[in-house]
């Protein structure tokens, strides 16, 4: 569904397309999502501290607005964050560890995506409750206090499927004040009849992470008294996120289709830039809704393809910080504002 929102034989596809399927991804394993995407070509997340990350497809690492700017992220076809309030760790926002599918599509990709999508697209696929075969619960353990359930529920009718799965994740990190909490929690309601099926979803998430610095100096690493140090341990960030969208969809002799898809999303997120000298506090969230709809009409060898977009954002962040940094960069507040963006 990575092109045009909707099933196609990845022959038909116009463009450099990877996925990674659920069995790959049980097999992985992955405790982050550097190690489920490093096996597509062109497609690179480097791995930060905790749950952080930063995105490269067919791009050099990109940091600042442009690590997110950039590229078009995206859970079921939806964004993960609003037009024009992206995050370059956005993908901690979904449960890519419990997904059916990971899809990317390389190089500058359809206007559909909007302008986001200039290097390329990662959508993260929701499971189908149909084709989920039972409940299962399961339990990882490592090193540096490292531990994490997963559990999925599942039970289905003729007509109907109800899906609820999710993970809790406890990492005490390598370095000093360097651990992390997660959970995230998945709610899937399904129907089909006919002509017409509904997937209903319902997606919570929370971090809460202890970041660590870069430790620096010359062959640091060898030090054992010092590589295990962390220069930050002040540092942190929590996040919290939720989405909910309904996508209904109509099928009339496989060569007429409807679909819309409502939405809500909020996010909430305060982390201290410890990378920058004076460590300001950022505090930043926004709630929007919207709608996809779209149209599909096969003629042959030809397709018509129609639909619109809409959203509507409320957003905002406040900066502030703790101590004077020079008379440019005094203490106190730099910065409230509050956007209401509509798409």
């Amino acid at each position: 569904m990575i092109a045009i929102r909707t099933g196609q034989n990845i022959l038909d596809v116009a463009g450099n397309i990877s996925w990674i399927d659920d069995k790959s991804l049980r097999l992985i394993e992955q405790q982050h999502i550097n190690q489920a995407l490093v096996r597509i070509p062109r497609g690179w997340i480097s791995r930060g501290n905790g749950q952080e990350h930063l995105t490269a497809i067919r791009s050099p690492v990109l940091t600042g607005a442009g690590g997110c700017g950039a590229f078009f992220i995206a859970q079921d076809g939806l964004s993960l964050r609003a037009p024009g309030f992206c995050n370059v760790n956005q993908l901690f926002d979904a449960n890519t560890e419990q997904v059916s599918s990971l899809e990317l599509l390389r190089g500058l990709t359809s206007t559909m995506y909007g302008s986001n999508a200039v290097h390329g697209v990662i959508n993260v696929l929701t499971p189908n409750p149909f084709d989920t075969q039972q409940s299962n619960f399961s339990m990882s353990i490592g090193p540096h206090d490292y531990s994490r359930g997963m559990f999925s529920v599942s039970t289905k009718t003729e007509q109907y499927g109800f899906l609820f799965y999710g993970n809790v994740t406890k990492d005490g990190g390598y370095l000093q004040d360097s651990g992390f909490d997660q959970q995230k929690f998945n709610v899937i309601h399904q129907y089909q009849g006919g002509k017409w099926q509904i997937k209903n979803v319902l997606v919570v998430t929370n971090l809460n992470q202890e970041t660590a610095g870069f430790i620096s100096g010359f062959e640091v690493y060898k030090d054992a008294a010092l590589k295990r140090q962390n220069p930050n341990p002040e540092a942190f960030r929590d996040s919290q996120s939720m989405r909910v969208y309904s996508q209904i969809s109509y099928v009339e002799n496989d060569t007429t289709s409807f679909s819309i898809t409502p939405y809500i999303r909020s996010t909430d997120m305060q982390f201290l830039q410890h990378f920058l000298p004076w460590q300001p506090l950022d505090e930043n969230s926004h709630n929007s809704v919207g709608v996809q709809a779209q149209f599909q009409k096969d003629y042959g060898d030809l397709t018509w393809l129609s639909g619109f977009d809409v959203d509507f954002t409320q957003g905002q962040l406040r900066e502030m910080q703790a101590d004077t940094f020079s008379p440019t960069l005094p203490a106190g507040i730099h910065y409230v504002y509050k956007v209401n963006a509509s798409v």
